[in-house]
């Protein structure tokens, strides 16, 4: 189970969470609803996916924007 309010604490506090919880396109909405409440301020979370060899990583960051989004960029790192 995911620990939102670890999660989203750390994010409102530093904007950048490296090797997160995979979460699913429902808990990213979840996330995104408690960010919202908490700040009173629209935010893009960017959610990097990022595929090495050895498994992959979820990157977060958060970022003020004109709506609530969630941006998901996917990074293959095997072949570098």
């Amino acid at each position: 189970m995911v620990d939102f309010e670890w999660l989203v604490s750390k994010l409102i506090k530093d904007e950048y969470v490296e090797d997160g919880p995979e979460l699913e396109k429902e808990e990213q909405q979840h996330l995104m609803d408690l960010i919202a409440k908490q700040t009173d301020n629209p935010h893009m979370l960017i959610i990097n996916v990022n595929i090495e060899s050895d498994g992959i990583y979820y990157d977060y960051l958060l970022d003020k924007n004109d709506v609530n989004k969630v941006v998901v960029q996917e990074w293959d790192n095997r072949y570098l």
